[in-house]
């Protein structure tokens, strides 16, 4: 996923700058998205006080700028947060929300294996959730989310095994 992204920016040139530009990019949405998630969760200022100190934290800024997969995979996962945020909190726009979820999930796992703790953990939070707190639950949502999931862990282990 992250190569076709590179590939598609290197149309424009064949510079460090453009073959940066795709981490660059995920880095900056990253801020905003973490901006907006405290905006969410708290207040504007509580989500521009997140934005900055997400900003200048190191490990995020020497992400944005290699050429690695790292900065979108973390936008990837701030978005799947915020999502499962809205999911847990709100019950309008479960069809947006859940085909949002289902998009990032299917990117992650596209992009690293080891997204799927993350799909499994945010999983579990949603189903105690939905059984212990809501006593309700909504079918719909799971069989949206994990028969997706588990296409692409199926497609992930033919090609694993068809190597082998």
């Amino acid at each position: 996923l992250f190569l076709k992204f590179t590939k598609m920016i290197m149309l424009f040139g064949k510079s460090d700058f453009c073959l940066r530009l795709t981490s660059a990019a995920a880095g900056v949405f990253a801020i905003f998205t973490i901006a907006h998630i405290g905006k969410k969760l708290f207040d504007k200022n509580t989500g521009l006080l997140a934005a900055l100190l997400f900003s200048a934290w190191p490990l995020h800024i020497l992400l944005s700028r290699q050429l690695r997969p790292y900065a979108l995979f973390s936008v990837l996962v701030i978005i799947s947060i915020l999502k499962i945020y809205e999911l847990a909190t709100k019950n309008d726009n479960l069809r947006k929300n859940t085909a949002i979820l289902t998009i990032s999930y299917t990117l992650l796992f596209s992009m690293h294996y080891m997204a799927a703790p993350l799909i499994l953990s945010q999983g579990f939070f949603l189903t105690i959730k939905m059984l212990l707190i809501d006593r309700k639950i909504n079918f719909t949502f799971f069989f949206l989310i994990y028969r997706r999931g588990n296409d692409i862990i199926l497609e992930k282990l033919r090609g694993v095994q068809s190597r082998a």
